[in-house]
């Protein structure tokens, strides 16, 4: 295992400064913003912005604020910050993050889990936080062939925290999070004490045989839902973040490369998706926070075919990006989950 710091080549700012000032921008009408997905008037002032009062600099500096390592697994450089919990108690959390994020959507959550005592919690509370980034996103390295789906990145995980020591540990994710942690729970049950979910992975689908229970009306979601996913997809609202989050977590993506490689784990997910066959579950106790603005989510009832559902609460406000959104709502979701575990 290495330690890891970014460190980001002068030339590379100075390309990307040079690109920002020559944007040969689309022609466009005005219309109702959002309409047709991103608002030309706010992309350019994100852009604007980017060329000329963003700050690289200080974004790396705040980063690097956190431990980041690098470790050799299965021929991949797996990047992760690991921070470790106050006091004695050892509670290891791995969170994972899905696209287009990376691991910085999940740092202002960090000391909410890790230092509870400094927000009227108690120091035995404490989480060891874990949170890798996915291969091809960020500084973890690119496949080289395929089959590096989210199935595969649990496998990837499991060897990791082995590495780092820890028999058994909890797991968290979004978006494709949510698919790698729940692969790790179902491949991995003997190691994996809870499972949170702020997400359904979208290629979920329980076993629907003669021996189960017929689909209930209320269970017709997707019929419902479907339509509104996709628009949901293309059009979203304005996100809940200041420009210098939106702009530190594109830049990640601009300067390693990334976003190519980050998204062919959607290609490998349909080669393998999360579906189960009769007798199949995940048994490891599991909570979903379910957040306002979050992709449609079945009802309880479609999810209890496969988890172990033993904690469901609603959110106030959030929405995909939940834990950047509101980091200290989204730690009290996890806390009330995790504790009523009794690990």
């Amino acid at each position: 295992m290495e330690p890891f710091k970014i460190s980001i080549p002068e030339q590379q700012l100075h390309d990307l400064s040079i690109r920002l000032k020559q944007v040969r921008w689309p022609s466009s009408f005005s219309i109702e913003p959002w309409a047709l997905g991103t608002d030309y008037s706010f992309l350019k002032r994100l852009v604007d912005y980017w060329g000329s009062e963003y700050n690289w600099r200080e974004q790396e500096a705040w980063l690097n604020r956190f431990p980041q390592f690098i470790e050799h697994v299965d021929g991949f450089d797996i990047h992760f910050v690991h921070v470790r919990g106050e006091g004695t108690s050892q509670r290891p959390l791995l969170l994972t993050h899905g696209w287009p994020g990376s691991f910085v959507e999940m740092l202002e959550l960090i000391p909410y889990l890790t230092t509870p005592s400094l927000y009227g919690g108690h120091a035995e509370e404490a989480f060891d936080v874990i949170i890798p980034s996915l291969p091809g996103f960020a500084f973890s390295s690119k496949p080289t062939r395929p089959g590096v789906g989210s199935k595969y990145v649990a496998t990837l995980w499991a060897k990791l925290m082995d590495r780092l020591g820890y028999e058994s540990y909890l797991v968290q994710g979004g978006d494709i999070g949510a698919g790698v942690s729940t692969w790790l729970a179902f491949m991995y049950p003997e190691r994996v004490r809870g499972l949170h979910l702020n997400y359904i992975p979208g290629s979920y689908k329980p076993p629907l045989t003669q021996n189960t229970p017929s689909v209930s009306e209320e269970e017709q979601w997707l019929e419902r839902e479907g339509a509104y996913s996709a628009l949901h997809r293309t059009k979203p609202e304005t996100l809940a973040f200041s420009l210098d989050h939106i702009l530190t977590n594109i830049s990640i993506y601009w300067f390693t490369n990334s976003i190519a490689s980050s998204i062919r784990i959607y290609t490998e997910g349909t080669k393998m998706p999360l579906h189960f066959t009769e007798g199949q579950c995940v048994t490891v106790p599991t909570g979903v926070s379910l957040f306002p603005k979050e992709l449609p989510t079945p009802p309880r009832s479609w999810v209890e075919r496969v988890y172990n559902i033993t904690y469901w609460e609603k959110a106030n406000k959030g929405g995909h990006f939940a834990a950047m959104e509101n980091p200290g709502l989204f730690a009290d979701h996890l806390n009330h989950f995790f504790h009523s575990l009794s690990i």
